[in-house]
């Protein structure tokens, strides 16, 4: 409920205050929110629209950075879930965890990358 508004004031601020091409942060932010969106309805339920909207925000905060945000929360996701298997064997394929902390976590070090 807040991440919406949330998505559309960082990408009033960031055009009013960015430097050069204005039309990278709302070009990065639908393109990012689209593929999620693409798998989302593709998942069934394996992804919620929550981490959608998020990726969306990230995308208008972002920029160019985008992809490496979403590479980076991606790939700790990955690396978690390798942990639940490694953990808990063949129980840890039915086990569901929330995305949205580890893309945040891939937005934050993309930030301090760029």
């Amino acid at each position: 409920m807040i991440v919406l508004p949330a998505a559309g004031i960082v990408l009033v601020a960031r055009i009013a205050l960015g430097h050069g091409t204005w039309w990278e942060w709302p070009v990065a932010g639908v393109a990012a929110g689209a593929l999620l969106l693409v798998a989302a309805v593709l998942a069934r339920g394996g992804l919620g629209m929550g981490d959608v909207k998020l990726v969306l925000f990230l995308g208008f905060a972002l920029g160019s950075a985008t992809p490496a945000g979403l590479l980076i929360g991606f790939a700790a996701a990955a690396v978690y879930s390798g942990a639940l298997l490694a953990t808990r064997g063949r129980a840890a394929r039915s086990t569901a965890f929330p995305l949205a902390p580890f893309l945040a976590l891939g937005g934050c070090i993309a930030v301090l990358l760029t």
